[in-house]
């Protein structure tokens, strides 16, 4: 049984990557078919998120992790827009 082929256990808390491996650059991946993007912001809290900017749909794991006067969050490549935690 390959776990990401029952829809039931998506609404539980489940492993995608280690911990290791989220450093100072977004990770993407693909996970029940959605992709998302894992980042891990300056305090070293771990965050997922649809890896998809709202604005014109970019990956957001091509991006960057910023933190300056205007907050911190993770900066969509195509535009800048940030979005946070």
């Amino acid at each position: 049984m390959l776990q990401t082929r029952q829809p039931v256990l998506q609404r539980y808390w489940n492993p995608v990557i280690p911990s290791d491996k989220v450093t100072d650059k977004p990770v993407g991946l693909r996970y029940f078919g959605v992709e998302v993007v894992i980042w891990r912001d300056s305090h070293g809290s771990v965050h997922a998120q649809e890896d998809r900017c709202q604005h014109r749909t970019a990956k957001l794991s091509g991006g960057w992790i910023s933190n300056d006067a205007h907050g911190e969050g993770l900066t969509c490549p195509y535009h800048g827009w940030r979005y946070g935690a």
